[in-house]
């Protein structure tokens, strides 16, 4: 069962979010893995595309540690989410795409800035 995970990006700021995948306690090591993650308007393939999150994904030098990175300049640019805009990361070894795991999903919520960054 994935976990939950609410994901709120405030608008002009950096998101900086660590995951990882446990086999029971034990981070497994996902040099030879693959992941992608998207934010949608509401929970379904067909839904508007918020933001694709796969290139602010990258694995740590750990090996364990899946980082979520979106810059201030990307999270600045989101306008709106909606109230059903959610979120999941999926991850997969790479031989085997057909052995995907839903690693975490949740609600997606845009904080809004009130400061004019640009």
């Amino acid at each position: 069962m994935a976990s939950t995970y609410d994901l709120v990006i405030t608008q002009g700021a950096r998101k900086l979010l660590g995951l990882r995948y446990l086999n029971g306690d034990t981070p497994q090591d996902l040099t030879d893995w693959s992941w992608r993650a998207q934010i949608r308007e509401r929970e379904s393939t067909d839904a508007v595309l918020v933001l694709d999150l796969t290139p602010y994904l990258t694995l740590n030098s750990d090996a364990v540690t899946l980082d979520l990175d979106i810059p201030a300049t990307i999270t600045y640019g989101v306008g709106s989410m909606g109230a059903k805009a959610t979120w999941d990361c999926f991850i997969w070894p790479s031989i085997n795409p057909a052995g995907r795991i839903l690693l975490v999903q949740g609600a997606a919520s845009l904080d809004k800035a009130t400061t004019e960054l640009s």
